[in-house]
C-alpha cells in the first residue's frame, strides 16, 4: 500500500486522491472511480492515472 511506503496514514492519501481529483475535475470530465494513485521509491515520484470520461478536446472547451 502506497500510506505505508510513505510513512503517511491512508487518510492522508486518500485526502491527497480527493484533492488531485477535485483540482482535474475543475477542467475535465474525468472516470473518479478509476484514479490511481501510485509512488515510484527509486525516483521520489507520484504516478498519478486519471481517465478522462470524454476526448479531451470535448472536455475542456478552452482547447
Amino acid at each position: 500500500m502506497v500510506s505505508e511506503r510513505l510513512s503517511c496514514s491512508p487518510q492522508m492519501m486518500t485526502m491527497l486522491q480527493n484533492d488531485v481529483v477535485s483540482a482535474v475535475e475543475r477542467y475535465f470530465t474525468i472516470s473518479e472511480e478509476q484514479v490511481e494513485i501510485r509512488y515510484i521509491k527509486e525516483n521520489m515520484t507520484f504516478l498519478i492515472k486519471i481517465p478522462l470520461k470524454i476526448d479531451i478536446q470535448e472536455s475542456y472547451p478552452g482547447f
